[in-house]
């Protein structure tokens, strides 16, 4: 069932990386680097964590992915308001996230099994 998701994350890992190749290397760039990219792996171990727990936890490692999710948003907007970002490799990624956030809400939600009365 979360199959998609993770090979989804997988793609946009790799490409918050190739992207980030692109930052200028000053100072307080590379910390926004650091974290934007902390964030988008620690998004994925979460979600492989979630993976391996009962569905008490899973909720729980799910809410904190959505947490980091959060920060890489927080982390690309200020890229692209300092100008390190072109606007149109903005919109590209952004749409991965959007496609993640739409995967991770129907994972999230519990599986429910109408058992005959």
């Amino acid at each position: 069932m979360g199959a998609p998701i993770f090979l989804k994350t997988f793609d946009f890992i790799s490409l918050l990386f190739d992207m980030t190749e692109q930052f200028p290397n000053t100072e307080r760039l590379v910390i926004i680097t650091e974290r934007l990219l902390n964030a988008g792996l620690k998004f994925q171990e979460l979600l492989i964590e979630a993976n391996a727990c009962n569905e008490k936890s899973k909720q729980n490692k799910i809410n904190s992915a959505k947490a980091e999710l959060n920060k890489i948003r927080i982390y690309l907007n200020l890229a692209l308001r300092w100008k390190i970002l072109a606007r149109e490799r903005y919109s590209h990624v952004n749409g991965q996230m959007v496609e993640i956030t739409n995967l991770l809400i129907k994972w999230k939600a519990p599986v429910r099994v109408n058992l005959p009365n």
